[in-house]
């Protein structure tokens, strides 16, 4: 390819990213590169992923998660001279997401407080479904529909009302009569 991609790379990642700059860093590096074309969460290992590539020769790698094109590729420099696409898929199993829409950040936070993503959050689980961060202060009369999730730091005012799937920052205050939403 030279300095370019197939096409359906090419296709893939050109609203994300200059194509230009990941070849400049593949022939710079001399080794594999892992492309992140979106923000995205997971909690998937790219180990596997790695090993499968150079297990077979190198090339494009394209990573799967339950059927679903991820937007990870792995990258060798044999790959810019190859003559035609060396393109493997891979699946991988986990939790994936992309983030780049509101909407897709609001998923992301009910999966946390589901449980299906486990995160550092630096918090106690009070009660079931409810994380709170250290010097939290939740006083007596507040409302509280787990799950949702409390930064630390943060003063709950009696008669403040906290719906399920909310996210409240640390260092907030909310106050009497105030009604959060998730």
């Amino acid at each position: 390819w030279g300095n370019t991609f197939p096409e359906e790379i090419e296709k893939r990642i050109s609203p994300f990213t200059d194509k230009n700059s990941i070849i400049d860093i593949i022939k710079k590096e001399k080794e594999d590169v892992i492309l992140i074309s979106r923000p995205m969460i997971t909690d998937i290992s790219l180990t596997k992923a790695i090993q499968y590539h150079k297990k077979c020769g190198g090339g494009i790698t394209s990573l799967y998660n339950k059927g679903r094109e991820t937007g990870i590729y792995i990258i060798s420099e044999s790959a810019l001279e190859a003559s035609e696409a060396d393109f493997k898929k891979y699946n991988l199993n986990g939790y994936f997401s992309f983030v780049d829409t509101c909407e897709e950040y609001i998923s992301l936070h009910k999966d946390i407080l589901k449980g299906r993503l486990s995160v550092n959050t630096e918090s106690s689980v009070i009660n079931k479904g409810v994380m709170m961060g250290e010097n939290t202060l939740l006083k007596i009369g507040a409302l509280i529909k787990p799950p949702v999730f409390i930064g630390k730091g943060t003063v709950i005012e009696s008669g403040a009302r906290i719906d399920a799937y909310s996210v409240i920052g640390s260092d907030c205050v909310v106050s009497q009569g105030a009604h959060i939403s998730g």
